[in-house]
């Protein structure tokens, strides 16, 4: 069962943030979760929105700024919006990596920078929007992807065999139980997003989910010890 941090540990620290990281990986995650966006000079800054103002003290869109200009915001106790060279150093040796894509048309920065550090097991690629998942595989077909999805998958065979992921991330609110045993028929592990509360993290538990991906890692460890 793999305990994955949302977004490093968001409920302890701000979202995105190498404290953030840092603590997820204090609290012993197996993987950590990630999103990015690409600066204006090209460059993969891991930050949710495609805008500055919910989670700095900038404002704006993300893509309008530079990496020097963006990393001179506070993101949050005085944190900057690390690169994603920035988390894979601090983490790549002690956790995998889920790097959710965000921002459109930066499937080919993400698969350079994935080749350059040769990464290709570290890294697992998610995202919502299918055809950037399809283009990834296109690039590399090595390359680990997950779909994320929100609402009830009208055909969850065909979109996972279509996809050819390794990994369903559905949303804790539309997940059924059902699903879980379609996903592993196809050879899927299923990682439900974003699962915050003990009791919620013990029912997915038992219905025997491969990962929960959480602002507080700890519940999710807790529980997870609680089975052993």
């Amino acid at each position: 069962m793999q305990v994955i941090g949302h977004r490093g540990a968001a409920g302890h620290e701000p979202e995105n943030t190498l404290c953030s990281f840092q603590k997820a990986l204090d609290l012993g995650v197996d993987m950590v979760e990630l999103d990015v966006h690409a600066s204006k000079d090209g460059h993969l800054m891991v930050i949710h929105d495609n805008t500055l103002d919910r989670t700095t003290n900038g404002h704006g869109l993300v893509t309008s700024y530079t990496k020097a200009e963006l990393q001179q915001l506070d993101a949050g106790k005085g944190e900057k919006i690390p690169t994603l060279d920035d988390v894979y150093w601090l983490v790549a040796d002690k956790a995998k990596i889920n790097v959710e894509i965000k921002g459109y048309g930066i499937e080919g920065l993400i698969m350079y920078y994935l080749r350059k550090r040769n990464a290709f097991d570290q890294i697992m690629i998610s995202s919502f929007n299918q055809e950037a998942l399809q283009l990834i595989k296109e690039y590399e077909p090595e390359i680990k992807t997950a779909v994320l999805f929100e609402g009830i998958p009208y055909n969850l065979p065909e979109l996972l065999r279509e996809l050819q992921v390794i990994a369903y991330n559905p949303s804790k609110d539309f997940l059924q139980p059902e699903h879980i045993s379609i996903a592993h028929r196809e050879g899927c592990s299923v990682y439900v997003y974003t699962v915050d509360e003990s009791l919620e993290i013990a029912y997915w538990l038992s219905y025997g989910v491969d990962g929960i991906i959480s602002n507080f890692p700890d519940k999710v460890k807790a529980a997870v010890n609680r089975e052993k």
